[in-house]
């Protein structure tokens, strides 16, 4: 199972595994791997399961994202890989038998919903009032409450996008295109490596299913 190794790291765990479908890093304490550092964005980048592999992406942060001391946006990683975000370095590892023994942290799984393939990052899965409507196919008229703080939508060889919360501001990313080289649409224009802000009436098309991003006004409680 994939690893991170914390090289020169304020992070004094030792290792992680990379369970979950996406793991955020950031300076926000509702990151899987948070950190104190103030030259690291509130939500820094994240690393998303690709595959047999694992995808690493910017989320437009300040000061950049680094894989092997260049910037990147988005990259696939690989073995021995080194990356660093502020003064935090974390070396990525494929095989745990390359690894030292060094204490280790798990990193819980997502939670899978029976709609289209999707996974949210419930490291503090709280009500938003914001949710995806299923507009097409089976499950139309079912919804996917957006209560993490990153969801990601559709499977391996196929479109895969994500959608972040950002203190309650919501954009949509595109993450992969499928064999047809289709990448995912909002408002029937392709995304490919924009991020866009989302807001209520928006439609996302991914995988031959449409959904309507939706927003209810949340009641406080009497």
């Amino acid at each position: 199972m994939a690893r991170l190794n914390f090289e020169k790291s304020e992070n004094n765990k030792g290792s992680v595994f990379l369970h979950k479908e996406i793991m955020t890093i950031g300076r926000c304490e509702n990151n899987d791997l948070p950190f104190k550092d103030l030259a690291i964005s509130g939500f820094h980048c994240l690393i998303l399961k690709f595959k047999n592999n694992h995808m690493l992406v910017d989320l437009h942060s300040t000061n950049g994202t680094f894989l092997n001391d260049k910037r990147i946006t988005k990259t696939l990683l690989h073995d021995g890989d080194v990356i660093r975000v502020g003064t935090q370095r974390l070396q990525y590892f494929t095989e745990t038998k390359k690894l030292d023994t060094s204490p280790s942290q798990e990193v819980g799984e997502s939670t899978e919903f029976s709609t289209i393939p999707s996974f949210q990052d419930k490291a503090e899965s709280n009500s938003t009032g914001r949710a995806l409507r299923i507009l097409s196919g089976k499950l139309k008229g079912k919804t996917i409450e957006l209560s993490g703080s990153v969801t990601k939508l559709g499977v391996s060889g196929k479109q895969i996008a994500v959608i972040k919360n950002n203190s309650g501001e919501f954009v949509f990313m595109s993450m992969e295109s499928d064999e047809q080289n289709r990448y995912p649409m909002l408002n029937d224009v392709p995304v490919k490596f924009e991020t866009l802000s989302l807001k209520p009436g928006d439609v996302v098309h991914i995988n031959d299913i449409q959904m309507e991003f939706t927003e209810t006004p949340l009641v406080k409680a009497g």
